[in-house]
């Protein structure tokens, strides 16, 4: 606490001293140097002004990307779930297909080797 109380008067003699002394060298008069800084204080407030609002469009712009960006990804999300979705259906479609016609060839199958000791049976008695 002792080094902050120390530090803090040692800053506010420094900046007394300093404007002291300033003021008594300066080069030109009072009535000059107060117009001097009063135009570098306007000139300084205009520039935080620009810089404020230049924040304040990048802060508008950002806040419009990522609403922008949310409606994007969630419209794809949704296109892309559509689409795995109609592909899925369009599978199984092919899916049954493919069982039944699996389903035909086996009983064809089956019946060929049902009817094939048979026709051997025929042909051995003739």
């Amino acid at each position: 606490m002792n080094n902050k109380k120390s530090f803090l008067i040692g800053l506010v003699t420094g900046s007394i001293a300093s404007a002291a002394y300033t003021f008594l060298h300066a080069p030109n008069s009072g009535k000059v140097t107060r117009k001097q800084l009063e135009e570098k204080k306007n000139t300084l407030i205009s520039q935080y002004k620009d810089v404020s609002f230049a924040a304040k469009d990048v802060k508008n712009s950002i806040q419009t990307l990522v609403k922008e960006g949310k409606e994007t990804i969630s419209a794809f999300s949704k296109d892309v779930k559509n689409s795995v979705d109609y592909w899925k259906e369009d599978i199984n479609q092919n899916t049954n297909k493919i069982k039944l016609e699996i389903e035909s060839i086996q009983e064809t199958v089956k019946k060929l080797e049902e009817n094939m000791p048979k026709a051997s049976k025929n042909e051995g008695n003739q």
